[in-house]
């Protein structure tokens, strides 16, 4: 499951998963994603933060994360990844090295929120709800 909220003030979009992750969820993240960038004046200027603290497993195989990691990124702006140790990490790990060699770009990945927003340079982040 997945959560997507939006801070206009700086043009973050998050989104927060939780559950078990597997390739259902990735795709249909993905084509939320789409779905909102597509209605955003300037994409590109959109930031990402993908949060995985409410995941309580991932179910993808790892030809899926790479098939996925050798796409382009679908949110072009910088983007972190919160993916704690023990739980994303791995996955997250993967996903980047593969992004990198694919596309030269690789999200950010760290342990927590506060690091994520610190590398976003956001104190007070003002996240609402994404409802379409």
């Amino acid at each position: 499951m997945h959560q997507l909220s939006f801070d206009s003030d700086r043009r973050i979009l998050m989104a927060r998963l939780s559950g078990v992750f597997g390739s259902e969820e990735l795709a249909a993240l993905d084509a939320d994603l789409v779905h909102f960038l597509s209605r955003q004046p300037q994409p590109e200027s959109v930031r990402g933060l993908l949060d995985f603290r409410d995941v309580v497993a991932i179910a993808l195989p790892e030809s899926k994360v790479v098939e996925r990691a050798r796409r382009p990124p679908i949110v072009r702006g910088q983007r972190v990844m919160v993916a704690p140790t023990g739980m994303g990490d791995s996955f997250a790990m993967l996903y980047r090295a593969h992004q990198r060699l694919a596309t030269g770009k690789e999200p950010t990945v760290v342990n927590t929120l506060e690091e994520a927003l610190e590398i976003l340079g956001v104190t007070a982040p003002n996240f609402e709800p994404v409802t379409e």
